[in-house]
This record gives C-alpha cells, sequence and structure tokens, in this order.
C-alpha cells in the first residue's frame, strides 16, 4: 500500500509540473529548411521551458506572411538572406531592412470577438502543439537578429523601448536576440504583437524569428512546491 500511495502522488506531481511548462509560439521568419525541432530554438538562447511549444516557418507571399494561420505582415522589408549560422535553421536566415525600418505585425492571435484562436503546428517534431494567447498572462518576447556578415547588428523597437543584437554597441543584450516582458490584458480584442526593426552599425537589420513565451504563475509554482513538499511528508511517514 506504501508504494501504490506514493506512486501516485508522484504522478499527481509531474502532472502539475507538466502543466506548469509555459506555452509557446515559435515563429521563424525566413528558412530555406524547417526549424520544427526545440533544440534549435533552445540552441539560439530560448532559457524557459518551450517543450510542446508550436512553431512554424512564414513564408514570403508579397508582403504577407503566413504561420501557423496567424497574419504576418511587414513592411519596409528589403529581401531575405542565409549564411549567418550554419547548423542552425532558424538562425542561418533572416529577413533584412535595407536604409531604413521595418515594421512586423504578428496578427491572428484572436478572431475578431476578441477570443483567442488555438494554433497547431503541422511541421515536424512540433506537429500537433499548440498555442492559445491568454489574457491577463505574462510573456517574454524574444526577437532574433544575426546576420552573415561581421558587425551586421539589430536595433529592435517594442513597446517604445530599443534593443540591440550586438555585445559591442551601448545597450545591447546579446550578441544575436533581445526580450521584453509584456503582459496581455482582460480584453484581447485585436491583440497584436508590434515591433520594427533596422541596421544598427550596418545599413542592413537582420531578423530571423521570434518566440513568444508564456511565464508561469507564481501561484503555479506554489502549487507544485507545496504538493512537493506534501509527497516528501507522506513519504516519510510511511518510512517511520
Amino acid at each position: 500500500m506504501k508504494d501504490v500511495t506514493f506512486g501516485i502522488l508522484t504522478a499527481a506531481v509531474l502532472g502539475i509540473c507538466q502543466m506548469a511548462n509555459a506555452d509557446a509560439l515559435l515563429i521563424d521568419a525566413y528558412a530555406s529548411a524547417d526549424p520544427a525541432d526545440a533544440s534549435v530554438w533552445v540552441n539560439a538562447g530560448i532559457t524557459q521551458d518551450i517543450s510542446g511549444g508550436a512553431g512554424g516557418t512564414s513564408h514570403n507571399n508579397g508582403n504577407t506572411y503566413n504561420c501557423l494561420n496567424l497574419d504576418i505582415t511587414i513592411s519596409g522589408l528589403a529581401g531575405g538572406a542565409s549564411g549567418g549560422v550554419p547548423g542552425n535553421n532558424m538562425l542561418n536566415d533572416y529577413h533584412y531592412a535595407k536604409n531604413g525600418t521595418a515594421s512586423v505585425s504578428i496578427g491572428g492571435l484572436v478572431d475578431e470577438f476578441g477570443a483567442a484562436n488555438t494554433l497547431t503546428s503541422s511541421l515536424g517534431g512540433m506537429a500537433g502543439n499548440t498555442f492559445t494567447l491568454q489574457a491577463n498572462q505574462d510573456y517574454v518576447l524574444y526577437l532574433f537578429g544575426i546576420g552573415d556578415t561581421a558587425g551586421q547588428n539589430t536595433a529592435f523597437t517594442f513597446d517604445g523601448v530599443t534593443k540591440y543584437t550586438s555585445g559591442d554597441t551601448a545597450g545591447a543584450e546579446d550578441s544575436h536576440f533581445v526580450t521584453y516582458a509584456f503582459s496581455t490584458g482582460a480584453d484581447l480584442t485585436g491583440y497584436t504583437v508590434d515591433f520594427t526593426y533596422t541596421g544598427d552599425t550596418t545599413i542592413y537589420g537582420a531578423w530571423n524569428g521570434a518566440a513568444i513565451v508564456a511565464i508561469p504563475e507564481p501561484a503555479t509554482l506554489g502549487l507544485i512546491t507545496a504538493f512537493g513538499g506534501g509527497m516528501l511528508l507522506i513519504r516519510r511517514r510511511f518510512m517511520i
């Protein structure tokens, strides 16, 4: 009886940990190969848990890009190129702005009535994974910008804050990506994620992709801790 009870409680705790995994939306802006593997994104620098994340590749259709039934629009785009980071299917390819600023709007996260759409991957190792934007939720936005030329740095601006993808530029956060924290409100009607990018030290500004990763609620983390403590307590009582 001791072993059965302990096993059930352990499974319950593992189930809660699984529920606590962050929801993640992973968008490759320009890819010659399918980056539908979570390891590609982890190797690019994402520190949150993205197991089960929904990922996809955008494709060129004029100035409109479609991914996971999203409505991704870009203005000011000059073209695309490859060769930044061979071996990483997301970082190796990029869109670029030249002598100007490109504006990106990620829509399709909600329907016309403000209800969140469930986005489902159909690619490779992420096939079947889903992402649903949540109201009143904290997220981290990753923006990746690395080109194939030394010093090809990118300046991203989101919510009025500009950050740079260069370790040798004042205010730079990382060599190839920047992060922003943001929160959704109670009303998701018309919700989009909008940012701009431009060249920093050269005339070319690169954008490889973006990730939107949910931050687990403190209450959920507390519940995991509480159940974990309960598991240890019960185990100790049985061993006496």
